[in-house]
């Protein structure tokens, strides 16, 4: 096995059906420690489904997932929870815990062996997320995105330090910015980002907004009805052809104050005829 396989995240062709639906036809990935992978689409197009078998919470129907070159599907529970992390879309909890609960909660894999310091793991997590003055607060009570940045310090800490054995660690991100404000959309991704630069972490995120991904990615999979439409380098991939073909959206490319090409969009034709005829 080559060395890269070795330490990667790779799915491998897979596919996923419920009842007469295929939701995923033969898409592969492959997302190393230490990068920023960002998965795009439009609504209904795989991007959480990919995402959930990615995490082994989904067994695929069709071809398979690798983690650190094994099988997911043979991993045990407690040991995939010891290398990665999945923050899901949903974030709210059915009990009244605080969020200084929910942080702690991210360390339960790591109950038999903890760390010299699990409190000051689950404060430096809210601090990082900027929750930290949100410790004593319900999370049922805050707004979403404050839920939102909670949760993001639980898969934090949960994934906190490096594994005795060196084995790279992983967290997957379910539109891991739909709930919050503009500022603090760039600041998740900036820290993250930092977390896989810094800490060698795999970062994968289900975005909407391509502009988050050819600032902060580095490289994109972009779905449309359950198959890859286009992989490779954010500023290489997500060209207006593309953001036509698969959004029916309109963009011109533009160099922002920081050289970071974003793209300057607006609604294709048919999105517009679509609007003014249900007007």
């Amino acid at each position: 096995m080559r060395l890269h396989e070795a330490a990667s995240l790779h799915a491998d062709h897979i596919g996923v059906r419920v009842g007469g639906s295929q939701l995923l036809d033969g898409v592969s990935l492959r997302l190393s420690p230490g990068e920023v992978g960002a998965v795009l689409g439009p609504n209904g197009a795989g991007k959480s489904t990919l995402l959930s078998a990615l995490a082994g919470l989904r067994l695929p129907d069709a071809g398979q997932v690798v983690l650190g070159g094994r099988p997911l599907s043979s991993l045990a529970a407690a040991t995939l929870a010891l290398e990665r992390a999945v923050l899901p879309q949903d974030t709210g909890v059915a009990f009244d815990f605080s969020v200084r609960d929910v942080v702690e909660l991210g360390r339960y894999p790591h109950r038999m062996a903890p760390a010299r310091n699990e409190a000051g793991i689950v404060q430096a997590a809210m601090a990082l997320t900027g929750v930290d003055h949100l410790a004593g607060r319900a999370l049922n009570s805050l707004s979403g995105g404050e839920r939102a940045r909670a949760q993001l310090a639980r898969v934090l800490a949960q994934i906190w330090h490096p594994l005795p054995d060196g084995r790279p660690r992983w967290l997957l991100l379910d539109e891991p910015t739909a709930a919050l404000d503009l500022r603090h959309q760039h600041a998740t991704m900036a820290t993250v980002r930092r977390w896989a630069r810094g800490q060698g972490v795999g970062v994968l995120a289900v975005l909407h907004d391509p502009n988050l991904a050819l600032r902060y990615a580095d490289r994109v999979w972009v779905l449309d009805g359950g198959r890859l439409q286009a992989s490779g380098a954010p500023a290489q991939t997500l060209t207006p052809a593309l953001l036509q073909r698969v959004w029916g959206v309109r963009a011109r490319p533009v160099v922002d104050a920081d050289g970071c090409v974003q793209l300057l969009m607006a609604p294709g034709e048919d999105a517009i005829k679509h609007k003014e005829d249900a007007a």
